[in-house]
Parts: C-alpha cells; sequence; structure tokens
C-alpha cells in the first residue's frame, strides 16, 4: 500500500511524539520537542483530512506534554495492558 509523502510524513510526526511519551526520563526539551510535534500534527490534520475529521480524539493529544508533566511517562497510567486482558477474557466466553 503507498501512503502519499504529505500523509507519511504527518503520521511520522505523531508517532515520533508517541515514542518519546514512553521513554523512562524526561527533560525539559524533551518535553518541549514532543510539545511542538503534537502542535504541528494537531495544526496540519484538518488541512490534510478536512474539518470533519478533526474530531475531539485527535484534539485530546494536545495534552500529553501537560500529562507527563504531572504523571510521568505515559505508561504510567496507559490502559492498554487492561484492555489487553478484557481481550483474553472475553475470547475465554
Amino acid at each position: 500500500m503507498y501512503l502519499p509523502a504529505k500523509f507519511g510524513r504527518h503520521f511520522l510526526l505523531l508517532a515520533t511524539a508517541a515514542n518519546f511519551c514512553e521513554s523512562k526520563t524526561f527533560c525539559t526539551d524533551q518535553i518541549s520537542y514532543i510539545k511542538s510535534l503534537v502542535e504541528e500534527f494537531i495544526f496540519e490534520f484538518p488541512l490534510l483530512y478536512g474539518e470533519r475529521e478533526n474530531v475531539i480524539s485527535i484534539h485530546t493529544v494536545i495534552h500529553l506534554t501537560e500529562s507527563i508533566k504531572q504523571f510521568g511517562p505515559v505508561y504510567n497510567y496507559s490502559t492498554f495492558s487492561f484492555e489487553s486482558y478484557l481481550g483474553s477474557y472475553e475470547s475465554l466466553g
């Protein structure tokens, strides 16, 4: 499957920010870098995909850096492992 460069570059903004959010430790420069990646991602989103697709879940990404400042790396409060467990539990039934 081919992804046009402008969409690939846009996705890379989010993927890079997400990767940094998983760091064990943070410095001010990293948090600033994550914030700049996320702000660019959010700014470009409606330009690439249209206002209709610019939903609240896209907007919530802007709050990542504040969450990291308050609670630390996202793995400290991610629900992925809980959701994974629920998926395993569902498959038993």
